[in-house]
């Protein structure tokens, strides 16, 4: 008899250390929280960016966001770079300084046409400054500012002022006819994603009975402020436009004699 209950004694104890092991065991084979373990994200007391996270990190700050003018003044298309003696740029028109070097980021502070700007870094892959305005940082796009402020000072005419602004007629024989572009800003914007104006193609046709008029310019004469039907455009004064424009009968760029 007193065999027999020390056999069952023996039998009792083995059967409980199984049980006390198995139990040990369960949740935590693999460290994995799919496996029962009973971790702080299943408790709601998250590590920042988990699943239930209560992270309220701005992911568009300046101190986290590494893909668009982050920490490490980084965006998709390149690098900013610290440029090595800060320099002043001016804003042609009232322009958005922006968070991040996208033109559909949030706006940073709002500042008028010919503001100056000290830009600090740049990126000419993509085309932005990275600019300190007062206390301000953000982001502006090459073309939206000139290191030159007499191009974005504009002096609007009288009306007794008012040249009219003609394309010329292009006579060579089966030759495209000589166009040029007005635009809704002084601004070309061509390298910029998302940013629209509204611009007309003008020819000598559309031109010829004096509806384009100068109606004002920049201090540097690289714009001229015009209107066409009625509505206010820029027109760009280039080393490519020049040759094409007849303004109060005078042709810009003079027929050679050679």
């Amino acid at each position: 008899m007193k065999k027999l209950i020390a056999l069952l004694l023996a039998i009792l104890m083995v059967a409980t250390v199984a049980l006390v092991s198995c139990s040990g065991n369960k949740g935590t084979q693999g460290g994995n929280a799919d496996d029962g373990a009973n971790t702080e994200e299943d408790n709601g007391l998250v590590i920042p960016g988990g699943v239930g996270s209560s992270d309220t990190t701005d992911a568009g700050s300046d101190t986290t966001d590494t893909s668009e003018g982050g920490n490490n003044n980084q965006n998709t298309s390149g690098t900013f770079v610290d440029v090595a003696a800060p320099f002043s740029v001016y804003t042609y028109v009232k322009t958005n300084i922006r968070k991040n070097a996208d033109i559909k980021s949030n706006t940073v502070v709002t500042v008028e046409a010919s503001a100056q700007l000290t830009v600090i870094a740049r990126n000419d892959a993509t085309e932005w400054y990275k600019v300190k305005y007062g206390t301000d940082e953000g982001y502006v796009p090459y073309d939206f500012v000139t290191e030159n402020k007499n191009n974005t000072i504009f002096t609007d005419f009288n009306e007794a002022d008012y040249k009219i602004v003609k394309v010329k007629e292009n006579n060579t024989p089966d030759a495209d006819p000589y166009k040029v572009n007005i635009r809704q800003h002084p601004i070309f914007g061509d390298n910029i994603k998302d940013f629209s104006q509204t611009m007309k193609v003008l020819t000598h046709e559309q031109t010829a009975n004096g509806e384009l008029l100068k109606i004002g310019a920049n201090a540097s004469g690289t714009w001229y402020k015009v209107s066409y039907q009625n509505e206010v455009y820029y027109l760009a004064i280039t080393s490519i436009t020049k040759p094409l424009l007849i303004v109060g009968g005078v042709e810009l760029v003079p027929p050679s004699d050679d």
